[in-house]
């Protein structure tokens, strides 16, 4: 018998491979197998048994996710007001229902959208309950499908006064990095940031999650006194410590480390003394080997013209399997990779 249900994910537009990328990530999270059902801009559709990988996530590009309670092809008509009705008995044991309403642009064929949501309203809508009562978020996506779903994850909209047009990182970037690494890595390890800068990946970690060992380094001794300032005001978040160190040196023990999360330097930004900027990234996998634990993760931010050297390097000396690439236009002639890295000493033993 298939208990599978279905599961939602609507999606930002403006950043579509990102987005894809953290719906990759979030289903390969996940227990069971999950099947992609219907998939359109904005809005991906899946099935699967197990809730567990959006429930543990921290969404950067993804506007929402949760479970799929009733789903309809626009062209059925007035069979779609039918089907609305069996929410009543779905949201008996709900109080206050917060409502949200997506409209991805396509055509409603057959469709009387103010008789819809006038209908959605009177079966779900305020029934004046008392404030101690449950109050049950509801979700409407008109595309190229009807969706009514209850969500599970939505994303907190982050405002940054970062400049992508200089080059820097936003909120969103910021914590994609971090959600990424939480979600993928051993939380009971030591996470890793060796060109943390003033700890934007660094402060985001500790903000999603507590009782942690974290280690930043860099190179700039200005930044790193910078940064240990910051934490000696929020020195409760997590076990932070911020070094001062040549991140393709790592001063750290080998194998003590489990994840790995950094925006790499590239263009004038790079102060890593005696490395060419093109070949930074490699020269770093190539010594955080030393470093790194079994299953260890590892991802990266860097620049599209430092990817095929990496690439190279992955492939000269096994070890690193790719688990998730995407890539974000910044400006003029800077596009941004993200990457996501297992570590295996194990597999690098066997092939070799």
């Amino acid at each position: 018998m298939d208990i599978r249900r279905e599961f939602y994910i609507l999606y930002s537009q403006d950043h579509p491979e990102l987005s894809m990328a953290e719906v990759s990530i979030i289903t390969g999270g996940t227990r069971d197998p999950v099947s992609v059902i219907h998939i359109e801009p904005g809005l991906v559709i899946t099935r699967t048994k197990d809730l567990s990988g959006f429930a543990g996530y921290s969404a950067s590009y993804i506007k929402e996710a949760g479970e799929v309670l009733l789903r309809s092809h626009v062209y059925e008509g007035f069979h779609i007001y039918r089907k609305i009705k069996r929410l009543g008995s779905i949201m008996k044991h709900c109080g206050k229902i917060d409502l949200r309403i997506y409209n991805l642009g396509r055509r409603r064929a057959n469709i009387d959208y103010p008789l819809f949501i006038r209908e959605l309203r009177r079966i779900v809508g305020n029934r004046g309950a008392k404030e101690d009562l449950v109050i049950c978020p509801i979700t409407v996506i008109f595309g190229d499908i009807i969706v009514i779903g209850r969500p599970v994850i939505r994303r907190k909209i982050l405002r940054s006064e970062a400049s992508r047009e200089r080059g820097y990182m936003g909120e969103e970037d910021l914590g994609f990095i971090a959600n990424t690494a939480l979600y993928l890595g051993n939380r009971g390890g030591v996470f890793y940031d060796p060109f943390c800068g003033y700890g934007g990946i660094l402060a985001r970690i500790c903000e999603r999650s507590q009782d942690l060992v974290v280690i930043g380094s860099d190179i700039d001794v200005r930044k790193v006194y910078s940064l240990r300032r910051a934490i000696a005001i929020k020195s409760d978040r997590c076990c932070l410590e911020v070094i001062v160190a040549n991140a393709l040196w790592p001063p750290l023990r080998m194998a003590s480390v489990s994840t790995i999360a950094s925006d790499l330097p590239y263009g004038r930004r790079s102060r890593v003394v005696g490395e060419e900027i093109l070949k930074i990234p490699a020269s770093f996998l190539r010594r955080a080997r030393e470093i790194l634990a079994e299953g260890s993760i590892v991802v990266l931010a860097i620049s599209l013209d430092q990817l095929e050297p990496l690439i190279n390097e992955i492939q000269r000396e096994p070890g690193y399997n790719i688990v998730e690439i995407a890539s974000q236009y910044v400006h003029g002639s800077l596009t941004r990779v993200y990457l996501v890295l297992r570590y295996s000493y194990k597999e690098k033993i066997n092939k070799i």
